[in-house]
């Protein structure tokens, strides 16, 4: 999680590990947290996550939709996984098979 603001501006906080990208983040009344995964990790993500000009070069000559199809072994994948606000450890998953 990117700190915007305050004395630890710039830099990075790892709030929880999860099986997968995350898309996005949302809050519940009790204050744990939804994530979406839109894919799982695996070798060719870690490359084009890590190395930045990789990332560009892809981005730049790979569709959205075909990377993904290639990141998920050829198959939609998405999963939803609830963490817990107060540990960050995985309370729920939920998975599109």
């Amino acid at each position: 999680m990117d700190n915007l603001r305050g004395p630890k501006a710039g830099t990075r906080d790892i709030f929880a590990k999860v099986p997968g990208y995350p898309d996005n983040i949302g809050l519940t009344p009790v204050g744990d947290f939804w994530i979406g995964i839109h894919c799982k990790k695996n070798l060719l993500g870690r490359l084009v996550v890590n190395n930045q000009w990789l990332g560009k070069l892809v981005e730049k000559t790979v569709k959205l939709e075909l990377l993904i199809w290639l990141v998920n072994g050829f198959k939609p994948h998405g999963v939803a996984v609830k963490i817990s606000g107060e540990t960050g450890e995985i309370k729920n998953v939920k998975r599109d098979l």
